[in-house]
């Protein structure tokens, strides 16, 4: 029984497996096949492919696209490394006009509406930056008071361990000098008792 059950099992397997291999085979591609290798022509666009896409570019458009968007980078990362957020703006406009240069009128009014939907996400990107900024600097704040009255609780704490000390000394102190004077009326009263 158990020879058959893994006869038939196998069979199914070899079964299985020639059935693929026959439908690689009607369909022209094999496992290796199938994977595509990326050429020049099928070459991926760079950021901004939704943007070709929505504005329906030619290839001589994407081009310029291309090249504007190159131009563009150099400048913005000169423009960041000297943290220069006036300059990364400017190089912005400049590439936005420069797109428009490029597109029909038609063209201009999507990517005007383009340019204004990412000029809102870096807006509201940029206020939940300084958000955050604004937080960490209360957290910190916050950390520095409560390290600050820690330090002046432990201050109090060592102010009154050392008046508790001082009273204690002053305490044995007067009770050695009690009885000195307690000794020096006693001899006196013994002195003027005497006489």
């Amino acid at each position: 029984m158990k020879l058959s059950f893994l006869s038939k099992n196998l069979l199914t397997a070899f079964l299985a497996i020639v059935a693929i291999v026959t439908m690689n085979a009607q369909s022209g591609t094999t496992p290796a096949a199938s994977k595509t290798v990326p050429t020049q022509a099928a070459k991926p666009m760079p950021s901004g492919t939704d943007e070709y896409k929505e504005l329906n570019l030619t290839p001589e458009q994407q081009s310029k696209f291309q090249q504007i968007d190159q131009d563009y980078a150099g400048k913005k990362k000169a423009a960041r490394e000297a943290g220069n957020n006036a300059e990364m703006k400017k190089a912005r406009e400049e590439r936005v006009a420069a797109r428009k240069a490029v597109l029909n009128a038609e063209q201009v009014k999507k990517y005007d509406e383009i340019v204004a939907k990412n000029e809102a996400k870096r807006a509201e990107q940029s206020q939940k930056r300084q958000e955050i900024e604004a937080a960490k600097a209360a957290s910190k704040g916050q950390q520095a008071e409560e390290k600050a009255e820690n330090k002046s609780e432990k201050a109090t704490e060592k102010a009154a361990k050392k008046s508790d000390k001082a009273d204690q000394k002053v305490e044995k102190s007067s009770n050695k000098v009690v009885p000195k004077e307690v000794k020096a009326a006693k001899a006196a009263a013994a002195v003027g008792g005497g006489k």
